[in-house]
């Protein structure tokens, strides 16, 4: 159960996961936009058969994304 605090963080990535958006893009480092935060909504993401969604600041996607070919 996610505590009432964070109902908008978990709904941000609840709707991006749903609507299979690639990135969530925020400033909110503490609860969102960390390595660990990340690591563990994708964690449920995968258990539950979902895709994996990035969440990044607004610098990752202004700066430019390219992705790497295998």
């Amino acid at each position: 159960m996610v505590p009432v605090v964070f109902d908008d963080d978990a709904r941000h990535v609840a709707i991006c996961t749903g609507a299979r958006v690639e990135f969530l893009v925020s400033w909110n480092f503490k609860h969102l936009a960390n390595a660990r935060r990340e690591a563990g909504f994708n964690a449920v993401n995968l258990l539950q058969g979902y895709p994996t969604v990035r969440i990044v600041a607004p610098t990752f996607l202004i700066h430019g994304y390219e992705e790497k070919e295998h």
